[in-house]
């Protein structure tokens, strides 16, 4: 019988449902033999949330799930307790604005470095938010977004404000001097007014009413031409020039 030689065998990787974990904090406790004194425990180690039962893991995929994969927490709450862990969407609502207090400095130090930068973008987004004091759950509110910060440290920063109002700007880039990029909207003209902004127009904007004119025009000219006189080449050549890039102008 001859010699069997050794073949490298086959490995096989496959994906698991890891079980629940659960962290405890053992901590010993002493006592006084004559009963002189209370007893001591062993202080906590450092807690994001103290008096709660979640990690900084936890947390750390809450926010995740919720502004990232854009999960609305009632729905979590299920995926949570498929997975044995039931928790009420109010403690996760409760946790998620913890979060959001204990991430403030880290805000501040991003507004800090995002005005550091010699150029600014801003623009706002209209939201919906339910059961805020003094408006209607089918009325905007605004997620004003701003990117900028130095070449090597680029920004991208979300602030939410109920109102649209030009005074927002003002106050979330107050200090700010350099070049500032925004739409048309009047709303920025009073941050474009301070002194030390150098207010910039964005082309895509200005471009839109290029083709909107090339649109109107070329309904009009098709309007005013006699059958068979060019019409469709016409149009076919607004279209092309309304579809350009503004440099090629």
């Amino acid at each position: 019988m001859p010699t069997p030689r050794y073949v490298p065998i086959s490995v096989r990787s496959m994906t698991k449902n890891l079980p629940r974990r659960i962290l405890r904090h053992i901590r010993k406790r002493y006592g006084c033999r004559g009963s002189t004194h209370a007893p001591v425990t062993a202080a906590l180690p450092p807690q994001p949330l103290p008096k709660s039962n979640a990690s900084a893991d936890v947390l750390a995929m809450l926010l995740t799930v919720k502004f990232v994969d854009g999960l609305p927490l009632a729905r979590f709450e299920y995926v949570l307790d498929r997975h044995g862990v039931p928790v009420p969407r109010q403690i996760l609502v409760r946790w998620v604005i913890g979060a959001g207090r204990l991430l403030k400095p880290l805000h501040n130090l991003l507004r800090d470095t995002l005005t550091d930068g010699p150029f600014l973008h801003v623009d706002e987004t209209a939201v919906q938010v339910l059961k805020e004091d003094g408006k209607t759950p089918t009325s905007s509110s605004y997620r004003w977004v701003q990117t900028g910060g130095p070449p090597d440290k680029p920004v991208v920063l979300y602030d939410y404000d109920p109102s649209r109002s030009g005074q927002v700007p003002v106050r979330l880039l107050e200090g700010y001097r350099g070049y500032l990029m925004t739409d048309g909207y009047e709303g920025y003209h009073a941050l474009a007014e301070t002194d030390g902004i150098e207010y910039l127009a964005c082309w895509a904007h200005v471009r839109r009413r290029f083709v909107d004119a090339a649109r109107v025009k070329a309904l009009t000219a098709e309007a005013t031409l006699p059958a068979g006189a060019g019409r469709g080449k016409l149009r076919w050549e607004l279209v092309w020039w309304s579809q350009q890039p503004v440099a090629m102008r």
